[in-house]
């Protein structure tokens, strides 16, 4: 039994751009409130963003979820 989700090609570009796009702005997002001493009721959300796109990247690029392009 394998391992891995197949994905059609479009669907994991997608994925994978948006979530590079989204974890750096989270990211940008989350400094900037710490530097402007936000609270943290505005600051756990981006990092729960930031750290769900991580996850999905990690996911990516370790090969669990793999375009059919490179199945076969």
């Amino acid at each position: 039994m394998s391992n891995y989700l197949i994905v059609p090609e479009v669907v994991y570009m997608i994925l994978l751009l948006c979530s590079w796009v989204v974890a750096m702005f989270s990211g940008i997002a989350f400094v900037y409130g710490i530097f402007m001493k936000k609270t943290k009721q505005m600051i756990l959300p981006w990092v729960g963003v930031f750290v769900c796109c991580l996850v999905l990247v990690f996911l990516l690029m370790k090969g669990f979820i793999v375009p059919q392009s490179m199945i076969g």
